[in-house]
């Protein structure tokens, strides 16, 4: 569910983090090939990260999104799609 996934989220417990939305959806239809498995869903996740001293490089950023990545496989079973 949507608070399952803010939940998950918020527990990454970072600084810059400052918010996530959720804005998609997507079921597939019956019998059609969508990269995901029957029954799944796919979500589409905005991260807004934000540093009040600096700009983010790459790698702070990756590492915040592998952060919230690993919270939300561990916490709802999600994984990234292919």
């Amino acid at each position: 569910t949507h608070t399952q996934l803010q939940t998950a989220i918020a527990s990454a417990q970072d600084e810059l983090l400052q918010s996530a939305t959720l804005y998609d959806i997507y079921r597939p239809k019956e019998g059609e090939a969508a990269g995901i498995a029957q029954g799944e869903k796919s979500v589409t996740l905005e991260l807004q990260l934000c540093s009040p001293s600096a700009t983010l490089t790459e790698e702070q950023i990756d590492a915040v999104v592998q952060k919230v990545l690993a919270r939300l496989q561990a916490q709802v079973g999600a994984r990234l799609r292919a």
